[in-house]
């Protein structure tokens, strides 16, 4: 940010929060999943060679359900949900794709997502504010009052919010998000 700011004054800077995004954990090697194949995602930890997917989200099987879709792979893979046995939610793949590493994983609806801000996420923020960043990119917000906790944050600081619209909640939120924030990025 320096160097940016020493070199090109004029130019703007965009701080882009990682968000709490649910991702694939401790995957050593990178799964092909074809149509029709079996695929347990766990919070428990996984074995890759068995189909068995590890997930950073220890509410997954809590907050998914039988007949939910998942996707992963940027929107390639698609699984759906057959079954939930104690902590491994027991999926069949309708699309095929690959399973990798830190991967995103997107479960239908507003329920299925962790907390909107991560710890990591105020870091940044706080991080932002001190730079004096010019726009902050909100990964995963889906409503005004995820953009409403991020300004309670900036308490005042000139730090524009550009919300990021990555989901179905996000899209239906649309023109409560346009009210709150100061740019959109689709």
């Amino acid at each position: 940010i320096e160097m940016i700011r020493r070199t090109m004054p004029d130019v703007p800077v965009l701080l882009d929060l990682p968000g709490s995004k649910i991702r694939t954990t401790n995957v050593t090697r990178h799964l092909r999943v074809e149509t029709g194949q079996r695929v347990v995602l766990t919070p428990d930890g996984g074995d890759p060679s068995q189909a068995k997917v590890s997930m950073n989200f220890r509410e997954l099987p809590q907050r998914a359900a039988v007949g939910d879709s998942i996707v992963m792979d940027d929107g390639s893979l698609t699984l759906v949900v057959v079954d939930i046995v104690a902590q491994e939610v027991i999926c069949r793949a309708t699309h095929p794709g690959t399973i990798r590493n830190g991967q995103g994983v997107h479960l239908k609806g507003s329920n299925s997502r962790p907390e909107f801000l991560s710890d990591r996420d105020r870091e940044l923020i706080t991080f932002a504010t001190q730079q004096g960043v010019d726009f902050l990119g909100l990964s995963f917000v889906e409503t005004a009052s995820d953009v409403r906790s991020i300004r309670e944050l900036i308490e005042g600081a000139s730090l524009q919010l550009v919300c990021k619209i990555e989901t179905q909640q996000s899209l239906q939120h649309l023109q409560d998000l346009l009210e709150v924030s100061d740019a959109l990025m689709i």
